[in-house]
């Protein structure tokens, strides 16, 4: 979709800061972000590791606020772009 709009779709590890750090400076603009990484155990909640909950988090709330974070200031800066943040179907069914 991104290339036959004439966009750039770029994949990073949204839970690394720096990383997200260098995706934004690779782009030097953004006019559209979205937030769709995520990731899940497929296991009960209480058979879920603290070391599976921190990475979750780190990819499904830290990588949100990463990402937008950094992408803001390009779109104040411009005065336009749009954030699209996609939850997950779990949201809706609990565990």
């Amino acid at each position: 979709l991104a290339a036959e709009t004439g966009g750039e779709a770029i994949c990073a590890d949204v839970a690394d800061r720096t990383a997200c750090e260098n995706m934004f400076r690779e782009t030097g603009h953004v006019d559209v972000l979205v937030n769709n990484a995520g990731i899940a155990q497929q296991k009960l909640f209480t058979d879920i590791t603290e070391a599976e909950w921190q990475r979750m988090f780190a990819v499904d709330v830290n990588g949100v606020f990463h990402c937008c974070q950094l992408a803001l200031p390009y779109m104040i800066h411009v005065k336009h772009g749009s954030i699209i943040n996609i939850s997950s179907m779990w949201g809706q069914t609990g565990g």
